[in-house]
């Protein structure tokens, strides 16, 4: 199985630390089959503050996305709709077990040569197990 780094704004972060938003939308599937989504929180904590466990991974037309998932989508109908204007497709990433880190985590401190995903970036094995002992310190 595969692990990635997630650039996440701390709005959204934050819904999903509370429950509030159960699953993740991207624009772009990933090519390989993720189980384990580290979150980098963008802006003003830039580190990473913890991880989920990936459940369904679908994609659907933004309408039927906004409608099987709306309730727990964690933003509004309005934000949704205009990320994905023009998109044909919404990825839906189910959002399972989370752990939360006490403090962020440096990522130079755990990966040579960090440079924040503009979106996500894949994680060798070795790398995530770094970043989740770092995290359940």
């Amino acid at each position: 199985m595969t692990s990635v780094l997630l650039s996440i704004r701390p709005e959204f972060a934050s819904a999903i630390w509370a429950g509030k938003k159960r699953v993740e939308f991207r624009k772009h599937l990933f090519r390989r089959t993720v189980d384990k989504v580290f979150i980098y929180e963008t802006r003003s904590r830039r580190g990473i503050v913890g991880m989920f466990v990936v459940g369904v991974v679908i994609r659907l037309p933004p309408a039927k996305a906004w409608k099987r998932y709306r309730r727990v989508a964690g933003i509004t109908r309005a934000a949704f709709f205009k990320y994905f204007a023009g998109s044909s497709a919404a990825t839906c990433i189910e959002i399972r077990k989370v752990l939360k880190a006490r403090a962020p985590v440096d990522p130079r401190s755990v990966t040579r040569g960090f440079a924040a995903p503009q979106s996500f970036v894949y994680l060798h094995a070795s790398t995530s197990r770094r970043i989740e002992r770092a995290l359940k310190r």
